[in-house]
C-alpha cells in the first residue's frame, strides 16, 4: 500500500468517527463504537470455563489450542465451536466458545503450518515436526547399529558409544544415530569406526565348507548330484544359525520341500541345528514364516546339465463337478507330456471340487505349460502350484471330510 493510500485510509477512518460523533449518538453508543473500531483486527473467544483468549482475525482452533498451551496444541485432534464439532480450518469469530478435543498420541502434521495464523502456533508446529522426524531417524539409526553389533556378536557400552560418536564428528551417540537414520552417515564409515572402537579385525568370515574349491564359493555334497550350495555374505549370526553352519559337512542330508522343486526354479536352502538341509523354491510360503527366524540361509543352484529326469511337483485347482471332469484334467496334463502320480479330491460345494495333483515334469517350462493348459480348459479355475500345507496332504492322503482318490 502506497503512502497516499495509507493516509487516505487513516483520514477516512477519522471522518467516519467524527461523523458518528456529530450524528447525535449518546456517549455510551460512541464509546461502544470506538472500542469495536480499535479491536477490529482481533477476535475474542472463550474456553468452556470462561477464559478469554484474544487471537488475530483469521485464527483457527489450532491457534486457540496453542494459545492455551503448547501441549494442548500438539495433541489437538478436533474442536467444538459453540457446541458443534467443526473442522480445524474453521476461522473463529468473536464470542465463539471453543473446546479443544485432544489425543495424547497425536502429533501435529506439517501442513498445519499453512493453517495456523499465529507465530506461536507455527513455531510450535515446526518444532514438533522436527522432533518427530528426529525420533524416527534415531529409531532407524538404532536399528542399523544394532544389526551391525549383532553381525559382529559384540555389545557397545555407553563409553564406547560416546567414543564412536566423537570419532565420526558428533557430540553424542543420539546425534550419531539421528545422522545414520537420516542417511548422512553411511553403513561403511560406521562399520569402520565401530571396528576401530571395538578392536575388531576387518575380515570376511571363513568357514570350513566341504570341497569349496571354486573361486565363487560353490560346493557340492555327496548327498545329492543335482544341486550346488554356497553360504552367502551378510548371513544372520544368531546362535542357532551359527550352530547349523558349524554342522555343515560333506555328507549333509538333503530334504526337498513337499511342494516340489523343478529345474528352472530359483532355490533357497534352510539349515537348523541337527536337521537336514531343506530346499525350497524361492516363491514358497514357508520362507515367509522363517524370514526373521534364527536359521541359516544357503544359496542353492541346479547342477544337472542335460537330463531327461522327471521331477515331482504338486499343483492345485478347482473344477466344476460334472461327469468327465477328472478325465478332462487328465487329458490336459497328458497333452503337455506330463504324468500324474497322485491326487486328492474334495467337494467344496455341490458344484465344485478342489483337487491336489502330484505330477512329474522335466522343468519349469513344462510345468508352466501344464498350468496354462489347465487354466484354458473349460470348467477349471485357479490352477497353480500348491502351498506347503496343501502339498503335505498329497503325501499323507489325509484331509478331514475329503473324498480321497489315489491313482
Amino acid at each position: 500500500m502506497s503512502r497516499l493510500e495509507q493516509e487516505s485510509h487513516a483520514y477516512g477512518s477519522l471522518r467516519t468517527t467524527i461523523g458518528h460523533l456529530t450524528a447525535g449518538a449518546s456517549s455510551e453508543d460512541f464509546l461502544e463504537y470506538t472500542k469495536l473500531e480499535l479491536f477490529q483486527d482481533q477476535v475474542f473467544c472463550f474456553t468452556p470455563r470462561g477464559r478469554l483468549i484474544a487471537l488475530p482475525r483469521g485464527a483457527t482452533p489450532i491457534d486457540f489450542a496453542y494459545a492455551l498451551h503448547t501441549d494442548i496444541g500438539d495433541t489437538c485432534v478436533g474442536a467444538k465451536i459453540n457446541g458443534s464439532i467443526l473442522p480445524l480450518v474453521t476461522q473463529l469469530r468473536s464470542g465463539d466458545e471453543v473446546e479443544i478435543i485432544r489425543d495424547q498420541n497425536h502429533l501435529p502434521p506439517s501442513n498445519w503450518i499453512g493453517i495456523a495464523a499465529t507465530g506461536k502456533a507455527r513455531a510450535a508446529i515446526r518444532r514438533a515436526v522436527r522432533n518427530a522426524a528426529a525420533q524416527r531417524a534415531n529409531a532407524l539409526g538404532e536399528h542399523v547399529l544394532g544389526m551391525m553389533l549383532e553381525r559382529e556378536g559384540v555389545l557397545l557400552d555407553d563409553e564406547e558409544g560416546k567414543n564412536l560418536a566423537e570419532a565420526l564428528g558428533f557430540p553424542t551417540k543420539r546425534d550419531l544415530l539421528i545422522a545414520v537414520g537420516e542417511g548422512k552417515i553411511g553403513a561403511e564409515p560406521l562399520a569402520e569406526e565401530l571396528a576401530a572402537v571395538k578392536g575388531l579385525r576387518k575380515r570376511r568370515r571363513k568357514m570350513d565348507l566341504p570341497v569349496a574349491n571354486t573361486a565363487d564359493g560353490w560346493f557340492a555334497l555327496r548327498a545329492t548330484d543335482q544341486f550346488k550350495f554356497r553360504v552367502p555374505g551378510g548371513q544372520r549370526s544368531g546362535p542357532r544359525a551359527k550352530a547349523a553352519l558349524a554342522q555343515l559337512d560333506f555328507h549333509q542330508q538333503i530334504e526337498i520341500s513337499s511342494e516340489g522343486v523343478v529345474p528352472g526354479d530359483r532355490l533357497v536352502g534352510i539349515m537348523q541345528p541337527d536337521m537336514p538341509l531343506r530346499i525350497f523354491p524361492i516363491h514358497s510360503d514357508a520362507l515367509v514364516a522363517m524370514h526373521d527366524s534364527d536359521v541359516a540361509w544357503v544359496d542353492v543352484r541346479w547342477d544337472i546339465g542335460d537330463s531327461d529326469h522327471l521331477y515331482p511337483v504338486v499343483v492345485t485347482m478347482e473344477s466344476v463337478n460334472r461327469p468327465g471332469s477328472l478325465a478332462q484334467i487328465s487329458s490336459a496334463i497328458a497333452a503337455c507330456d506330463a504324468n500324474i502320480n497322485n491326487l486328492v479330491m474334495r467337494m467344496i460345494s455341490p458344484d465344485f471340487h478342489h483337487m491336489i495333483f502330484e505330477i512329474e515334469v522335466r522343468d519349469l517350462a513344462q510345468l508352466t505349460d501344464v498350468l496354462a493348459t489347465l487354466k484354458r480348459s473349460p470348467g477349471i479355475s485357479a490352477a497353480q502350484r500348491a502351498s506347503v500345507s496343501e502339498a503335505s496332504m498329497i503325501s499323507t492322503l489325509e484331509w478331514d471330510g475329503a473324498s480321497e482318490m489315489e491313482k
